[in-house]
């Protein structure tokens, strides 16, 4: 009775082996490559836009929600957006002078990423 368990048990595990070596080989080959593709890190272009260049991406609306749109299409994902940012004339006199404060334009800044065409 005993040597017939055993049997039966190993007969189904060497049953289950050759059916998860056939099912690898048969495998749709669309399935392989995501799995490759997988274990490549992504890289990523970076784009910085102030509000009014935003809005210049669709020049016949000219509005915000019109340039998201605009950007999306093209690939953009929004990350980040600032309140604003240090003006470049008011940097350049801080270099010069350490004490100069630096003065802030209050137009935010939007960040933007997508997966870099290869």
């Amino acid at each position: 009775m005993r040597i017939r368990v055993l049997t039966l048990l190993m007969t189904i595990v060497v049953a289950g082996v050759i059916l998860a070596q056939q099912a690898g080989e048969h495998a749709p080959k669309h399935l392989a490559a995501q799995a490759d593709q997988s274990l490549v890190a992504t890289r990523w272009e970076y784009k910085c836009l102030d509000i009014f260049a935003v809005q210049s991406q669709d020049p016949e609306k000219y509005n915000l929600e019109a340039g998201l749109d605009t950007l999306g299409a093209d690939g953009w994902e929004l990350v980040h957006v600032t309140d604003g940012h240090p003006n470049s004339a008011s940097l350049a006199a801080a270099e010069e002078d350490r004490r100069a404060a630096v003065s802030y334009t209050l137009r935010p800044l939007f960040f933007f990423k997508r997966p870099q065409s290869e």
